[in-house]
């Protein structure tokens, strides 16, 4: 189909919100990449890819409630955690503030990603429905024949679930060869492919579903398609980097291994996600160079024929769900190209130095941020000690001011009392506490004539009337 026919078929209402659920390996990481690396320029073309992150992780997992971040799980180490364990959900403030982003945009398409979605149940799949609002939302989903997606899910699993089986043994556990351990139902969703597309055709209607078969020989297919429905220009989403590889067959022998091995010791999940996932895969693994000649991890002759079965029964029903499809659903069907059988027990040494430099690496950034937090917690602990050094200080300055104030009280106080009893004493009584000597000049110089005059009335007059001496009252106070 040419291309501008393409972008019209596909092209989404304005102010539609896209959901791309996966499933996980189907070229996923490559679109959320490109769209994150051109945020700004997908706001210039009228789309909205929320956030700041890769993609929608954090956000989607707090609405579902699962348990996204692995280095806060609290159960054992070991695969099909996401929904049972009780850490390491996100706090719901991650989809608010997601939501009111997108809430925000009035005028934009919207892009939400997660592969987690893929493994919701209906009732999970319509609270997600109602968060982005039934007349706006349309799904995309991308698939990959079954024989050629296990191996890489498989492989995925080592590095992100810390997954101990054995390639054949976890591959019995999908094909019911082993009733007693069956693969969890939420595994089922996303890999029931058929299941999948009607959950959400029922949901929302086939005519909201994009299928997109991602096919090895046309490469701009999935970047092109997801420029359709988005009304981007040709090749704006084409220059995002696939940086999420699966190991290969020696590589992953090397992790099977480890795994089994951190989870028999009782190794939590703090530790493996920051020694193996971030430092023995990603920093160290992952950015060798992966030689030509090195096999992949393949499938078994009797899981490739069982994987091709699926893949053609999930091609038939999609084809008479009536959703958009863009690409080949025969290749669902198709056979995977060979791959040569690697021994369990062969261990690459180049592989396992790799792992080993990538822990060590790890390791010193993990020692370097403690460090740093070390080197903030004590600049905040000097911090404190200054600031209760200076309390300390202030404290004893207001306690020597209140013994002063103290004293200061009592001595107006002593002042006050002397005041009112000098004003209380009589002249008799003052006088009596000059010495002798001084007693006729101090009463001479203290009182005015007319005082003492007046008081030697009063007394006078007493004696005559009464014919006894008068009581000595106060005099005025002397003036100073």
């Amino acid at each position: 189909m040419p291309s501008s026919t393409l972008n019209d078929a596909l092209l989404l209402p304005p102010r539609s919100r896209l959901l791309y659920i996966g499933p996980m390996k189907t070229g996923t990481t490559a679109i959320q990449a490109a769209a994150k690396d051109q945020r700004q320029t997908l706001l210039d073309h009228g789309v909205r890819y929320p956030g700041t992150k890769l993609n929608h992780r954090s956000g989607l997992g707090a609405l579902l409630g699962w348990s996204t971040v692995a280095a806060e799980r609290t159960g054992p180490l070991g695969p099909d955690r996401l929904d049972l364990d009780d850490g390491g959900i996100p706090d719901r403030r991650e989809w608010d503030g997601l939501k009111a982003e997108i809430e925000a945009d009035t005028s934009r398409r919207i892009l939400v990603s997660h592969e987690f979605v893929s493994q919701a149940d209906d009732a999970t799949c319509r609270r997600i429905v109602d968060e982005l609002g039934p007349d706006r939302i349309h799904v995309a989903i991308t698939l990959r024949s079954p024989a050629t997606i296990l191996p890489s899910l498989w492989a995925q699993g080592l590095k992100d679930d810390a997954q101990t089986e054995p390639l054949e043994n976890w591959l019995s556990r999908i094909y019911d060869k082993a009733p007693d351990r069956p693969m969890p139902a939420r595994f089922r969703r996303a890999y029931e492919q058929a299941e999948l597309v009607q959950r959400w055709a029922g949901l929302i209607g086939p005519e909201r579903v994009t299928v997109i078969v991602v096919e090895k020989n046309r490469p701009t297919a999935l970047s092109g398609t997801f420029e359709s429905l988005l009304g981007l220009p040709e090749s704006m989403l084409g220059r995002g980097v696939d940086t999420n590889r699966s190991f290969t067959a020696v590589e992953a022998n090397v992790f099977q291994r480890l795994n089994s091995a951190l989870a028999d010791h009782g190794v939590g999940w703090h530790s493996f996600s920051e020694f193996v996932w971030r430092g023995a895969a990603n920093r160290g693994v992952l950015e060798r160079t992966r030689p030509d000649n090195e096999p992949r991890v393949g499938l078994p002759a009797w899981a490739v024929d069982a994987a091709q079965q699926d893949g053609k029964r999930f091609a038939a029903h999609i084809r008479d769900s009536g959703v958009r499809v863009v690409g080949d659903l025969d290749q669902l069907g198709a056979a995977p190209s060979a791959a040569d059988k690697v021994d369990s027990d062969t261990i690459d040494a180049d592989v396992v130095v790799r792992a080993l430099t990538g822990v060590i690496l790890a390791g010193a950034t993990t020692q370097r941020r403690a460090d740093k937090r070390t080197a903030q917690r004590d600049a905040k602990i000097k911090r404190l000690d200054d600031v209760t050094m200076n309390l300390d200080k202030t404290t004893q300055r207001l306690e020597a001011e209140r013994a002063k104030s103290k004293r200061l009280e009592a001595d107006l106080k002593r002042v006050t009392h002397d005041l009112s009893a000098e004003r209380k004493s009589t002249l008799h009584h003052r006088v009596r506490k000059l010495p002798p000597a001084e007693r006729p000049d101090q009463t001479a110089a203290a009182y005015t004539t007319r005082e003492l005059l007046a008081a030697l009335k009063r007394r006078i007059k007493h004696k005559l009337r009464t014919g006894k001496s008068k009581p000595l009252k106060p005099l005025p106070t002397p003036r100073k």
